[in-house]
């Protein structure tokens, strides 16, 4: 499955869960309900204000939409996660990553 489609089906599960029909939730989002549908089926790419309303809207955060794996509650495995991915960056998406980590986390 393209990653396009994973996010859609995250964004779908998230509505579900709020209890929204797409109609609802793209009214609530100020968007085209069909938008909606084509970024829940993974043919349409959403922008990334879009992406933040939409985690407003279904009272999710943004990040949750990226989460395609199972959820890993062990720290130390996180951990040895994160730093095998970090290392293999270049430094200038190394820095991207820093940058981004620190607007998630507010710091």
């Amino acid at each position: 499955m393209k990653p396009a489609e994973l996010f859609g089906k995250r964004v779908r599960a998230a509505r579900k869960t709020a209890g929204l029909t797409l109609e609802e939730a793209a009214k609530k989002a100020q968007i085209h309900f069909n938008h909606l549908a084509q970024i829940e089926r993974g043919t349409r790419r959403p922008s990334f204000e879009v992406i933040f309303v939409l985690a407003r809207v279904l009272n999710v955060s943004a990040m949750s939409f990226f989460v395609f794996e199972r959820e890993e509650n062990d720290a130390k495995a996180l951990r040895r996660k994160t730093d095998r991915l970090l290392r293999a960056l270049p430094v200038g998406q190394l820095g991207e990553t820093y940058r981004f980590l620190k607007f998630v986390v507010g710091r």
